[in-house]
């Protein structure tokens, strides 16, 4: 049992990520919470709207909660909104840079295919091969036989060894029109596997603010939630209790 729950824990720690995350922190109530906080004191905190937040109709005039009064409803739901929005505000801040070009591997893969260039493939390859850690992944042990051949259908053979260092722009533009494209066909799966090693390492840092950002989430999605709840016990109990 212990060793289950030992494995278990070392699991959700080596795949604890931010991309698993990024549809729950930024997601459209998320976006769209930012927007209470500026105009949530004038909605429900403004005495018309407490006289009509009771829902008596609803329990036939009967007790409108079980343990959360109308201030307290109100209460929770200005605070947990103002939470989800912090967090999704955390959330664009403290994330991975890298998740700016995707928050899931895939998306991060097409927009690399579309943006980067073979100097950036490079510097990836660079950090899996000098890292002092092993890979994170089966996709980081590739062969380096398998990255000087794609750097070999990389190079422009329109510039020699000693001006490709003179001119580094011009090669590096020059390279990325020529033969970067065809290179990554022939080598798709050498990329594809410096991309996921990449993408996995990177999502995995700063994990301190990403359980930061899911704390304040959490916590604002029960506040929010908790009065619909206690509605929804008190709604029961009336209709319960008549029978």
């Amino acid at each position: 049992m212990f060793d289950w729950i030992a494995f278990k824990c070392q699991t959700f720690s080596y795949n604890y990520a931010w991309n698993d995350y990024s549809k729950f922190l930024n997601s459209v109530p998320s976006k769209l919470a930012i927007a209470f906080p500026i105009i949530g004191y004038a909605i429900f905190f403004n005495d018309y709207m407490a006289g009509r937040f009771d829902f008596s109709s609803l329990t036939g005039q009967a007790k409108t909660h079980v343990l959360l009064g109308t201030e307290a409803k109100l209460r929770f739901a200005f605070i947990g909104l103002m939470l989800i929005a912090l967090s999704n505000v955390l959330y664009k801040i403290l994330r991975p840079k890298i998740m700016r070009f995707g928050e899931s591997q895939l998306e991060f893969n097409q927009n690399v295919d579309d943006l980067f260039t073979f100097g950036q493939i490079r510097d990836f390859h660079l950090q899996i091969k000098n890292s002092s850690y092993d890979p994170w992944t089966p996709d980081g042990k590739y062969y380096h036989e398998e990255w000087e051949a794609f750097e070999n259908d990389c190079v422009w053979e329109g510039l020699g060894q000693g001006e490709r260092r003179i001119n580094r722009t011009v090669f590096e533009t020059e390279m990325s029109k020529r033969s970067f494209s065809e290179a990554k066909k022939r080598h798709a799966s050498l990329v594809r596997s410096i991309l996921r090693e990449t993408y996995f390492r990177e999502c995995r840092q700063k994990r301190l603010s990403l359980s930061i950002c899911l704390s304040f989430a959490l916590t604002g999605y029960f506040l929010v939630l908790s009065p619909s709840v206690d509605l929804t016990f008190a709604v029961l109990l009336d209709t319960f209790s008549g029978i």
